[in-house]
């Protein structure tokens, strides 16, 4: 569905258009994944953030492609960036790739295409160099009280399990149980503790800032489907606006 500017002669043009839907000559124009990229891209990025002990957890939605399998499905995968700090020391980050699948509908009153019945189909950690996990043991040191501190600080050896044996009784216990998960340095691990609930923020986002479109009157083509439009489906490999 090419946007098809008004310019010199738009009304002209739009009449000509809508003698062709009336005579039933046009019934239908397709819009492909690269035009539905670039209808996303100024939403971007978006941003939400995951609950760390004594920390904050952020997810930063910076890039979408889409891609048309049938079966009225759109997908769209998103490259966000996930990032940890804990008491203002950043711990943790990777690339995920989140992808979602969801239905087109076409409200015709108001004009608007909108998304509907959307599922998340996968979380996936990218690898690639933008990943790191950092070691915990300066944050454990902080923790500590003053004269165990002190002997970190100077090189005696106290071990991460004996720091957290200190630690896990104290007001800081969530946080010595959380650090557990950078003990063996696996990205994938820390990826799967947070899973759920960035699963579940992405999804609470969607469901309040609900993925729609209104058809700008200032291009032929969408003037015309707001007009005369009946139904939007996803085709393989195209976004169908039938007339």
């Amino acid at each position: 569905m090419m946007r098809i500017e008004s310019g010199r002669f738009g009304k002209l043009k739009y009449g000509l258009l809508s003698l062709m839907v009336r005579l039933g000559i046009l019934r239908r124009v397709e819009m492909d994944n690269t035009e539905l990229d670039d209808m996303l891209r100024p939403h971007l990025p978006l941003h939400f953030n995951i609950s760390i002990p004594n920390g904050k957890g952020r997810i930063n939605v910076i890039e979408a492609s889409t891609s048309l399998p049938g079966d009225d499905q759109i997908q769209t995968a998103l490259l966000c960036e996930f990032k940890v700090d804990v008491l203002g020391n950043p711990l943790y980050q990777a690339h995920l790739l989140i992808t979602l699948c969801a239905s087109p509908s076409f409200d015709k009153p108001q004009g608007i295409l909108r998304a509907k019945n959307i599922r998340l189909l996968q979380t996936h950690l990218v690898k690639d160099n933008y990943a790191a996990v950092k070691d915990a043991r300066e944050i454990f040191t902080k923790l500590l009280p003053g004269p165990l501190s002190s002997m970190v600080n100077l090189g005696i050896d106290l071990s991460i399990s004996s720091a957290m044996s200190l630690l896990e009784n104290s007001l800081y216990g969530d946080l010595s149980q959380y650090l557990k998960l950078y003990i063996n340095g696996s990205k994938q691990r820390i990826l799967d503790y947070h899973k759920g609930q960035i699963e579940q923020q992405m999804l609470a986002y969607l469901e309040q800032h609900k993925p729609e479109y209104k058809l700008d009157n200032r291009f032929l083509d969408e003037k015309l489907f707001a007009e005369y439009g009946q139904q939007i489906r996803a085709e393989k490999q195209v976004l169908a606006f039938l007339f």
